[in-house]
């Protein structure tokens, strides 16, 4: 319903950001279908760890099961698909054990970069802003500067992969990654972004945008 809402208004922006719970509802799902690209922010505590998991795992058999519903064949896929890091806190002592799983399960799919948990983000959230819409930050320079940063890094990564994703027409779409980075991630296994969305071989490397 959402990626038919959008239609008309597509060619209207340059990029449409689709901002899901953190649950796999019907909201969420439509915003999946709707989206030719996944950011999926994980922060580095155990419970979200696991959390990511059973998502990737309940994601995957979902999707094939929509799949097999479509009237017209086609299968859903995506241009891009990122883990982010965030609201890493360096004070944590437990932080960096999970980071270090956290990249070793999903390999290239993480973003080379860390979003910090910082005041002025908390601050921020609470108030459905961001660290842009700061107008004077009475805490530390050295603070604001370092999520500015790293949000800065964040968005020219994610317009690297919006421009490097292939010119496709929406209707009956094909994307780079699909299915297949859905099982892999679900497992553990590392992904090979195949261009026929059926096929899949553990052991190969992503084809998301560049790293």
């Amino acid at each position: 319903m959402l990626a038919d809402g959008l239609e008309p208004v597509r060619d209207l922006y340059d990029v449409i950001v689709i901002d899901t719970p953190p649950s796999l509802s019907y909201v969420t799902i439509n915003g999946l279908w709707a989206a030719d690209g996944i950011v999926v922010p994980i922060p580095p505590s155990g419970l979200d760890f696991a959390s990511s998991a059973q998502f990737w795992s309940l994601l995957a058999d979902l999707g094939g099961n929509l799949d097999q519903q479509d009237p017209t064949g086609a299968r859903k896929a995506f241009d891009f698909l990122h883990v982010l890091l965030s609201r890493v806190d360096q004070a944590d002592a437990a932080s960096p054990a999970v980071r270090q799983w956290i990249q070793a399960t999903y390999g290239e799919f993480v973003l080379p970069v860390e979003i910090p948990k910082t005041t002025v983000t908390s601050s921020k959230s609470a108030e459905f802003a961001t660290v842009y819409d700061v107008q004077r930050y009475d805490g530390a320079a050295k603070t604001y500067k370092r999520a500015v940063d790293a949000y800065d890094r964040f968005v020219d990564l994610i317009e690297e992969s919006v421009v490097e994703a292939p010119a496709r027409p929406r209707s009956g779409c094909r994307g780079m990654i699909g299915r297949p980075q859905r099982n892999a991630l679900a497992t553990r296994l590392p992904a090979c972004a195949a261009r026929n969305y059926g096929e899949w071989q553990p052991g190969c490397h992503a084809e998301g945008g560049r790293r």
